[in-house]
């Protein structure tokens, strides 16, 4: 479990970072903010990757990290919970 949980935040991170990013360019903020934005996508990415990876422990259908269910379970939780 503890591998799924590392496989899915090096899986997050990049997808924070980008949408960080995006926002900044979009919105017109200055490094604090910006950093600010990173720092409170970075938890809700942790929170969805927790809780994703949580939800799918048990179920037999998730074989491992690689499998399209899990990763589309996971996308739809980043999203559910950062939105």
């Amino acid at each position: 479990m503890k591998a799924r949980i590392a496989e899915s935040l090096l899986f997050g991170f990049p997808m924070t970072i980008i949408v960080s990013i995006m926002i900044q360019f979009a919105v017109g903020l200055d490094l604090a903010e910006s950093l600010v934005i990173l720092f409170s996508t970075s938890l809700a990415m942790i929170g969805a990757v927790l809780v994703s990876t949580g939800n799918t422990t048990y179920n037999p259908y998730y074989d491992d990290t690689q499998s399209k269910s899990f990763k589309d379970n996971t996308g739809i939780m980043m999203s559910i919970i950062m939105f």
